[in-house]
């Protein structure tokens, strides 16, 4: 007889084991939290641990992240693990990490203190840059203030972007970005990130941006390039953010876009986001002129003493001594301009002494050759128009008349319209009417054409080309000879008439302008076009 197996209820034996089975779907959630916490632990540590802060240091501030984010928080010990893991696996450079350990127990500056360091800084960074590129003077102090804002960025309603530009490649453009980015904030570089991974990287970690080769992207996909184009429009401000549908479900997920950007390329940049950036015009180096090779190991060490400095400064709270700081507009410039320019005026004020009048010379110099090459094709007919009413001495033209007079002004676009058939007084009326001109009858002694009256003009002119315009007489150099005397890289004071053309007249930016011989260099010396 087969023996009974016994019961489960008795006394006398234990109760067989259950079935395993799957997880409760809680368990299974509570799991998931667990994975995503640390996760998230880990992103910070390596993170932490780039900027070369102690293991101690990373230690503290992952249990205080692990109370706070993660549900349920881990085990002190599997925290402290990470901490060490990640510290073990990429150690911190050993030229940054001192520095650093100092700068997280130093005790915040004093107002005298932050004017010495942060024209010590200003000072570092300009000898820095010169060591490897050739630039003029008043590039290389705007640079240079750019640098420390990368730091303090979040001090600041805006960010200025810079745009290094130049005419022709072997201009020193990508060496010079290798410069910057070796000293600014976590720099982070490329050359041809979509618009969705560039929003993706801003997200992580709000790097300093360096894109370079930007023309190559803008003349690609298009969707690529105003995907791109948002981005940097909306990254000027702290609330700036690229919207998106994301996973399956297409939800809607805004992007964060702040944080500060340094392009490059050859040409010229988007209208928008170029009202955004301060312009750096390259050129090629002469044979006279020398510099160091930047080799990049060699750059990267030499450059660890001046970017553990910068982050000192940093963490050492100058940002919150820069909030209080509002300097005064410059005169000349527009809104936005003034925007640029009071964030880099905040840190030169900050430095005291001649930092806040060489800056502002320096924003006026590098600016106002900006401004003369970057108007629009309206701003430039409107300039043009004003300068035939002034060479004729009449307060109204007829369309036929006036469209005539613009063609005839050298190193201006308007010959080239039309396939080279010129401006006709239809592509006049075309470009004149998003400003509310419109032509009328006006009574000539030839009879009653259409035409336009000086005073139609007169409240336009004072809001987009307030400056007089010049004559409409030949120039006396040739027009290539001028742009590249007047927008040299080492010689951004505007001295002779310029003009630019483009290769789509319709799409072109030509502006000109003339020094007044004599007299103090200031807004009123030249004429804008």
């Amino acid at each position: 007889m087969t023996a009974a197996l016994p019961s489960a209820t008795t006394g006398d034996h234990p109760a067989l084991p259950a079935p395993e089975s799957e997880p409760l779907p809680a368990t299974k959630e509570r799991a998931g939290q667990r994975d995503s916490g640390r996760k998230t632990l880990v992103s910070l540590a390596g993170t932490m641990n780039k900027r070369g802060m102690t293991l101690e240091a990373i230690e503290a501030a992952l249990l205080v992240e692990n109370g706070a984010r993660c549900s349920p928080p881990l085990p002190e010990t599997k925290v402290r693990k990470i901490a060490a893991d990640i510290v073990k696996r990429y150690p911190a450079g050993e030229l940054v990490a001192p520095v650093l350990r100092f700068a997280l127990t130093a005790s915040t500056m004093t107002l005298e203190d932050a004017a010495t360091i942060t024209g010590e800084l200003l000072e570092a960074c300009l000898a820095w840059i010169r060591r490897y590129v050739v630039v003029s003077d008043e590039q290389v102090i705007i640079m240079a203030a750019w640098t420390l804002h990368t730091y303090v960025f979040d001090a600041f309603e805006v960010t200025p972007y810079l745009f290094i530009s130049s005419p022709e490649k072997g201009s020193g453009k990508s060496t010079l970005l290798r410069i910057l980015k070796a000293v600014a904030c976590q720099g982070r570089s490329s050359s041809g990130m979509s618009g969705a991974a560039l929003a993706r990287v801003v997200e992580a970690s709000r790097p300093t941006l360096f894109l370079d080769e930007l023309d190559a992207q803008m003349k690609g996909n298009k969707e690529t390039a105003e995907n791109i184009r948002g981005i940097l429009n909306s990254g000027y401000e702290p609330d700036g953010v690229y919207t998106r549908c994301v996973g399956k479900d297409f939800d809607v997920k805004d992007f964060p876009t702040f944080c500060p950007k340094c392009l490059a390329g050859i040409g010229e940049l988007w209208d928008t986001v170029s009202d955004r950036s301060i312009t750096i015009r390259m050129c090629r180096m002469l044979p006279s002129e020398t510099i160091e090779p930047d080799r990049q190991v060699a750059v990267k060490a030499d450059a660890a003493p001046i970017k553990a400095r910068l982050e000192e400064w940093a963490a050492r709270g100058a940002a919150d001594l820069l909030r209080p700081i509002h300097p005064s507009p410059i005169s000349g410039f527009n809104p936005r301009q003034n925007d640029i320019a009071e964030v880099l005026l905040a840190i030169a004020q900050l430095a005291r002494g001649e930092w806040p009048q060489r800056l502002a010379q320096a924003l006026q110099t590098v600016c106002k050759a900006s401004r003369i090459e970057d108007a629009s094709i309206g701003v430039t007919l409107l300039s043009n128009i004003r300068a035939v009413f002034d060479e004729r001495k009449t307060d109204k033209i007829s369309s036929a008349d006036l469209a005539e007079c613009l063609c005839k002004i050298e190193g201006r676009p308007w010959a080239d319209w039309n396939h080279g058939q010129g401006l006709t007084a239809n592509n006049v009326a075309q470009q004149l009417r998003k400003y509310g001109i419109h032509p009328q009858s006006i009574r000539l002694e030839s009879g009653t054409p259409k035409g336009y009256r000086r005073g139609d003009f007169e409240d336009e002119w004072l809001r987009y080309c307030p400056a007089p315009p010049i004559s409409t007489a030949t120039p006396p150099h040739p027009a290539s000879l001028l742009a590249e005397a007047a927008f040299s890289s080492r010689n951004t004071q505007p001295v002779v008439a310029d003009a630019k053309s483009a290769s789509n007249p319709h799409e072109q930016s030509v502006v000109a302008a003339v020094a007044v011989q004599g007299g103090v260099p200031g807004d009123s010396e030249v004429a804008w076009l």
